[in-house]
């Protein structure tokens, strides 16, 4: 059963952070000053569909890593740094991407609804939520990075 849940975990962290990765690409590509309708409609259905993906992963890495970490028997000893990091980093990392990110998707369709309504929208701030969002996927990538490093070397 260990070894299912392992598959899950490690099969869940790379669809998570290739969700991540994918949306840290593309939202550089998309040019907020020459926006069309069509574009508009296709970055909403790419985000909440990449988001989607991105969310159920990180619920069954933590899931996953929770059953691990309830099987790990480190006898008398207390836990390794590694694996309390892997615990503490990992399980506030995906919290917190997966909020940030519907926070984050939230904004970007509200922006994207209003400009498909003919609502004057100040392309700027379109720029600032995009750059945020992109920012903040960068930031969580690095960290889960971290946790990657920290725990194959088991420092």
């Amino acid at each position: 059963m260990y070894g299912f849940f392992m598959f899950l975990h490690i099969s869940g962290f790379i669809f998570w952070l290739g969700t991540l990765i994918s949306v840290a690409v593309i939202l550089p590509i998309i040019d907020p000053y020459d926006y069309t309708e069509v574009e508009e409609r296709l970055l909403s259905r790419l985000i909440r569909a990449i988001n989607t993906i991105g969310h159920i992963a990180a619920v069954i890495v933590l899931i996953s890593g929770l059953y691990q970490s309830t099987q790990i028997n480190f006898g008398s000893g207390s836990k390794p740094f590694w694996v309390k990091y892997m615990e503490i980093a990992g399980g506030i990392t995906l919290f917190l991407s997966v909020t940030v990110t519907i926070i984050m998707e939230c904004r970007i369709n509200k922006l994207l609804s209003e400009t498909a309504q003919h609502v004057s929208i100040e392309t700027t701030q379109m720029i600032r939520r995009i750059f945020t969002y992109h920012t903040i996927i960068l930031l969580i990538i690095l960290i889960a990075l971290s946790i990657i490093i920290v725990t194959s070397f088991k420092l």
